[in-house]
């Protein structure tokens, strides 16, 4: 089985120093990426990308950017599951579902051994001049 995602444990620990509270959008000129925080959400910037946790809801939101160039790539590493080393085995629940210039699907599974449900969303985009990782994936877990 193919890595698809980072550790995601790690992550907590490769905190930058960059957040941003509800309602704020966040703006990477590096990457490109621009969103607005989702109401009851706060973020920080962190290696892999931007992660936001909730007070209220449980679970977590992770943007990172990927090398996939095409959706046959994303749709493959799909069906192989989003693993690591240290507990995570998600795997697709039913299919992927096209979505604007990318795919989405439910997967579940384990996050550090916990259980857990993510929906995950990985988008194509325009490549970026000087910028190695600019597609997206959005990964909306439910531990």
């Amino acid at each position: 089985m193919k890595t698809y995602i980072i550790n995601l444990g790690l992550i907590f620990f490769l905190i930058i120093q960059v957040s941003a509270q509800t309602g704020s959008t966040v703006n990477d000129p590096a990457t490109g990426l621009q969103f607005t925080v989702p109401e009851g959400w706060s973020g920080q910037k962190v290696e892999a990308g931007f992660l936001m946790s909730s007070n209220t809801k449980k679970g977590f939101i992770l943007i990172f950017y990927h090398q996939y160039s095409n959706l046959d790539q994303i749709r493959n590493e799909a069906a192989h599951g989003i693993a690591d080393e240290n507990g995570t085995m998600l795997y697709l629940q039913g299919s992927l579902n096209s979505i604007n210039n990318g795919l989405a699907g439910n997967f579940s599974g384990t996050i550090e051994w916990q259980q857990a449900r993510a929906y995950v969303a990985s988008i194509i985009s325009e490549p970026i001049p000087t910028v190695l990782w600019t597609p997206v994936a959005l990964i909306v877990i439910n531990i």
